[in-house]
């Protein structure tokens, strides 16, 4: 939006004779005046303003057709701004005495035994399935793990890209092999 500077007489005078707008703006659109006149007056009051300096504008559209898009887009951007996270993020009780579960810490946290055992379980795991691929391929499968795209395992085990790509795939059906004995 932009910045409302002080009205000049004239442009005061104008914003007092057509505040009916305003008023007519928040009752179609079933706003509270107590609550939305605050948000919509500064759309109007960059309309008068807008209305004022423009000629073009003035010879083009009604001063109400622009008041009513300001003031809409005002009150859109009062929503934009509340809906955004930082304005609506979860209240948490770190000591909650249980009434509210919801909003105490440890419900939102993972059970961190269940986790710890879960990635044991996992290691164990894939620690016994490298146990079924040559070294090349557990060269591969490693540097994968630790983020590198196939192009840059590619010139590190000096192979082809899709050379990369067959080894993961042989690798895939031979796992699933052992995997359904």
């Amino acid at each position: 939006m932009k910045k409302i500077y002080p009205l000049t007489d004239t442009q005061r005078d104008y914003a007092g004779n057509h505040v009916g707008l305003v008023y007519k703006f928040l009752y179609l659109n079933h706003l509270d005046i107590d609550e939305y006149y605050d948000i919509v007056i500064f759309g109007y009051l960059l309309a008068v303003q807008l209305y004022d300096e423009d000629e073009r504008l003035k010879n083009r559209y009604l001063f109400s057709t622009i008041a009513w898009k300001q003031m809409r887009y005002s009150l859109f951007e009062h929503y934009r701004n509340n809906s955004r996270k930082k304005r609506n993020a979860p209240v948490i009780s770190m000591n909650s005495n249980g009434n509210h579960e919801e909003s105490s810490l440890d419900c939102l946290l993972p059970d961190r035994r269940q986790s710890i055992h879960e990635s044991a379980t996992d290691k164990i795991y894939a620690l016994e399935l490298m146990t079924y691929m040559t070294e090349k391929e557990q060269e591969v499968v490693k540097l994968k793990a630790y983020g590198y795209t196939y192009r840059e395992i590619a010139t590190q085990c000096g192979l082809s890209i899709e050379a990369v790509g067959s080894r993961f795939a042989r690798m895939r059906r031979r796992l699933k092999q052992i995997e359904a004995v």
